[in-house]
């Protein structure tokens, strides 16, 4: 990154400004952040609006806004609906829960790999999105409950990187795969696991 590829500001207590230019297309991006309510002892999440503005060069043909949507919707099931995963889970039982989310999310998947309509695919996201919500939710409780005490923290430190994990390997893989064979990929791996 050069000295001008990015410059953020704290306008005001909470309130920060940035402006970003990408390495490869050059493209600017300008965003706002203000965190509305801040992680502390009493309050156990955060919550910041950010908005985002893209500017130079943004327009051009491979630029599609939709796509976003259809990666970030799986995040949006879990930031609407993670409060109340847990009483599903604890109705159906976290067994049947994370199995159910497996094959679910298989399906998913294995639809996705059709490169459906638009809407569908959107359809099918969100039903990933539940899927990994409760596995997100099962998954902790079931390996504190599984683990022997002794191993309980590796497993639970194991358990905490498998986001970063996952991104370092697509980020290995993915280039040498295609769409298609990600999505079958993911659903093979998420059956087998079911």
């Amino acid at each position: 990154m050069g000295f001008w590829d990015y410059a953020r500001f704290g306008i005001a207590r909470h309130l920060q400004a940035a402006v970003y230019r990408t390495a490869i297309d050059k493209t600017l991006q300008f965003y706002g952040k203000y965190d509305a309510v801040r992680q502390n002892n009493s309050v156990p999440v955060s919550l910041s609006a950010l908005a985002s503005v893209e500017g130079i060069d943004n327009f051009q043909e491979h630029y599609s806004p939709a796509l976003g949507l259809v990666v970030s919707i799986v995040g949006m099931v879990g930031l609407v609906f993670g409060t109340t995963a847990g009483l599903l889970v604890a109705r159906i039982g976290p067994r049947r829960a994370i199995v159910a989310a497996l094959a679910a999310g298989a399906l998913m998947s294995a639809l996705q790999a059709l490169m459906p309509a638009y809407p569908l695919m959107l359809a099918s996201r969100i039903v990933e999105g539940a899927s990994h919500l409760a596995i997100v939710v099962v998954g902790p409780t079931m390996i504190a409950t599984l683990a022997p005490e002794a191993r309980r923290p590796l497993a639970m430190t194991l358990w905490s990187s498998f986001f970063g994990v996952t991104y370092a390997v697509l980020a290995l893989i993915g280039p040498h795969v295609s769409g298609v064979g990600l999505f079958l990929g993911h659903a093979a791996y998420m059956a087998g696991l079911a």
